[in-house]
């Protein structure tokens, strides 16, 4: 039996089981999980290890149309960290709480891992909130730009995958951007996850940070690294992978392989097999860090253990819709490109931070002169004949 036919059942198999965890992952936070406003983007985050399985499985059988199957695979990815960092903007309150709880009280947070010699330290509060969103966010439409310019290539025939060093190719210009914009994006979060790290220890942060960041991180560099060795002969047609024609030599018995496939094809097969293998591991590793066990509890602490509040199940429908309405990526973004917090916010955080400086208020015009009439005494008024009365000037029959 062929190698290639061995591992397209043994992935099969694989896609399988990761598809029915991952499902009944997310069925049980569709109809437990009592967190509303965080519950779509815990579901979207776990429906990224199905989609990375389904979409391996198929370009590992249908080769032909492998480029496109990857480029839902990434694209998804792209959407599944903006997910991640909204679940934990949501966690904390939402952009403005954590703005101006950053600025009230935060002890700030520095940049790191060389970052620190080219950049300027970001203010805790609005700032760092609105740069570490804008630093995440630009990897979405970076993704997109990335899909079209990897379709008109193809279609130009000038793409080249695998082809780094050729400087007459997109591949290598591709992977470059990528790599810039991912770094840029995953160490943004990075930082943020470092300055909120109390506030996040409730929902246990770190095993939910590790988990999307080796998907997105490790695939994509081991992506790289097979295709490195696809292009400098390490994996090679030797293999004879896929091979159409097989001619024995019937006196020497020596079998000749023909038209097999090529070393950057094997290196693509060999990544989607290895995908859909990590995916039902990362099932594992998704069903522990977003547990619906630990939600429930969440739920419990801030209801003060009242179990009656969490255990009614809403209604199925309407939290898949929730889930798939993807509006929010729009307000997401309106709300980065305004101000988070209001002048009367800034101005009571700067009065109680004096090292906050005071924003500008401005002065109201003088008010007009007001006219009043005299307020009436309780004392008699002063008159002539009240004068000559007090001095005895006038007879008493008089008055």
């Amino acid at each position: 039996m062929e190698i290639l036919t061995i591992a397209f059942a043994i992935s099969a198999t694989l896609t399988l089981l990761t598809v029915l965890f991952s499902g009944w992952e997310v069925w049980t936070h569709l109809l437990y999980n009592p967190e509303a406003g965080i519950r779509r983007y815990i579901i979207r985050i776990l429906i990224m290890v199905p989609i990375y399985a389904v979409t391996s499985y198929l370009a590992l059988t249908i080769p032909e149309y492998k480029v496109y199957f990857e480029t839902i695979r990434d694209f998804y990815e792209a959407f599944a960290l903006h997910s991640f960092y909204y679940f934990m903007i949501e966690f904390l309150g939402g952009q403005a709480v954590l703005a101006q709880r950053l600025l009230s009280h935060k002890q700030q947070t520095h940049h790191a891992g060389g970052f620190q010699l080219c950049l300027s330290t970001w203010k805790m509060g609005p700032e760092f909130v609105a740069k570490n969103t804008w630093g995440i966010l630009q990897y979405i439409p970076c993704k997109i730009f990335i899909t079209v310019m990897t379709y008109v290539s193809i279609i130009f025939d000038f793409y080249g995958e695998g082809q780094y060093t050729n400087p007459f190719v997109a591949y290598g210009y591709l992977t470059v951007l990528l790599t810039v914009s991912q770094t840029w994006a995953l160490y943004c979060l990075l930082l943020f996850y470092h300055g909120c790290h109390e506030e996040l220890l409730p929902m246990k942060p770190f095993p939910k940070f590790i988990a999307i960041k080796a998907i997105i991180f490790f695939t994509f560099w081991q992506s790289c690294m097979i295709s490195m060795f696809s292009r400098f002969g390490v994996i090679s047609e030797s293999w004879h992978i896929r091979c159409e024609e097989i001619h024995t030599d019937p006196i020497t018995g020596a079998t000749t392989y023909e038209h097999c496939w090529e070393p950057a094809e094997i290196g693509g097969a060999l990544n989607n097999f290895i995908v859909c293998l990590e995916m039902l591991i990362f099932t594992v590793v998704h069903h522990y860090a977003f547990n619906i066990e630990d939600f429930i509890r969440m739920e419990q602490e801030k209801n003060h253990g009242d179990p009656a509040k969490h255990s009614l199940k809403e209604n199925l429908v309407d939290n898949f819709l929730l889930t798939i309405n993807l509006f929010d990526i729009r307000d997401n973004i309106q709300e980065a490109q305004g101000p988070l917090l209001t002048e009367m916010q800034r101005l009571a955080l700067a009065f109680d931070d004096p090292t906050q400086p005071l924003p500008p208020v401005a002065k109201a015009p003088p008010a007009a002169p007001v006219l009043r009439r005299p307020a009436e005494s309780s004392e008699p008024a002063v008159t002539h004949r009240s004068l000559a009365r007090q001095y005895d000037l006038l007879p008493q029959d008089s008055l």
